[in-house]
């Protein structure tokens, strides 16, 4: 592990924030699109890099008038790690922060990107098979911690929220894996109408309960990146 990661090399200006998660359909790239929509809003200069080979971010900016950042496809294919970093170092030029949306599995490419992460994000909504998703993430993670000196920082994203026993239940349980849990991100319309719109929330519906929900989860990007204390 060690040597794998030395191969791949750190020298990143930007702050990356990689979103994964084995399970699908977990809120992946909901969570990667608004979050980093929020840290537009607030004037830092944000991109988002698509390695999810099904490109939804991508055709998600693609309607409209486009997020309120760049976004950039770049999947791994045969590249070579180093020729994969490389390409993303080339999209992200200038950023402030770089948010890396990963594909619904966990491979290669979200080995790669954890070990040169600042922050990980791991969206789950209230099932056991993501839960199970998570836990694998967490363990990717942990990984990276181990030859990183505790790098990234890792926080797990309650998505798409029901008030009910399995919920509790299964967010409780993330509580024994010493991991930062954000508050809760509720489904609510606005989310879906945002993506038809092809627009971040922040653009779509700023004043929003579920604008307001993303807006929380920067700041926690934030404060855990050093950008505020």
């Amino acid at each position: 592990m060690q040597i794998y990661f030395e191969s791949i090399g750190i020298g990143l200006v930007a702050k990356i924030i990689s979103v994964l998660n084995s399970k699908g359909g977990c809120g992946k790239t909901s969570t990667a699109v608004h979050t980093a929509g929020a840290l537009a809003s607030k004037g830092f200069q944000v991109h988002l890099i698509d390695t999810d080979d099904t490109q939804g971010a991508s055709l998600w900016s693609s309607k409209g008038d486009g997020f309120n950042f760049g976004v950039t496809p770049v999947t791994m294919g045969r590249k070579s790690v180093r020729d994969f970093k490389t390409e993303i170092l080339d999209a992200v030029d200038g950023a402030d922060y770089v948010f890396i949306d990963t594909p619904p599995q966990l491979d290669e490419v979200s080995r790669v990107v954890v070990l040169f992460s600042d922050m990980a994000l791991i969206p789950l909504s209230p099932s056991e098979l993501d839960f199970w998703g998570a836990e694998a993430a967490i363990a990717y993670v942990k990984d990276a911690q181990d030859v990183r000196d505790g790098k990234p920082n890792v926080a797990c994203v309650p998505s798409r929220v029901s008030d009910t026993i399995l919920s509790r239940a299964i967010f409780d349980a993330l509580s024994a894996h010493d991991v930062l849990i954000s508050e809760s991100i509720r489904n609510r319309i606005a989310v879906a109408e945002a993506v038809s719109a092809g627009q971040t929330l922040a653009q779509y519906a700023p004043n929003s309960p579920s604008a307001k929900e993303f807006e929380k989860l920067a700041e926690l990007v934030l404060s855990h990146t050093g950008a505020i204390q």
